[in-house]
């Protein structure tokens, strides 16, 4: 879920674009934790074959972060940063104008969406190896 609401201020939103940056790097150190395991060669057919599909979970992971940071960015910071300077003030003297509302429900309902996908994924592959983690 988002941590932040239309009426968020801009370093909120900015906050939130940063937390899902760095969710697309814990998720990219991940897939390559699950990528070299993978492919080492003391790594049996079996496990490989549930690591790779770790990989393609992380993938899935890194893709839902990485969308929904771009539509915050292209539809919120962006545009409430050029406001600022199109008025010569900064980003906590202006607001964003107009909120795309609609746009924004269904970035938020896809961007859930394709985490609980990717978390389903990850599920599977600890089941598979028998991790009570998952």
């Amino acid at each position: 879920m988002a941590e932040v609401v239309e009426g968020s201020s801009f370093s909120k939103w900015k906050l939130w674009k940063s937390n899902l940056n760095d969710c697309v790097t814990r998720w990219e150190f991940l897939k390559g934790t699950d990528n070299t395991t993978a492919h080492a060669a003391n790594t049996a057919n079996e496990t490989k074959e549930i690591y790779l599909n770790r990989v393609a979970a992380d993938e899935l992971a890194i893709k839902a972060c990485q969308d929904f940071e771009d539509f915050v960015k292209s539809n919120i910071t962006d545009p409430w940063t050029a406001n600022a300077t199109k008025l010569s003030k900064n980003e906590t003297e202006v607001v964003l104008g107009e909120f795309p509302k609609l746009q924004w429900e269904a970035a938020e309902k896809q961007y859930i969406h394709d985490y609980i996908k990717a978390e389903k994924a990850q599920a599977k592959t600890l089941l598979a190896l028998h991790n009570d983690d998952a």
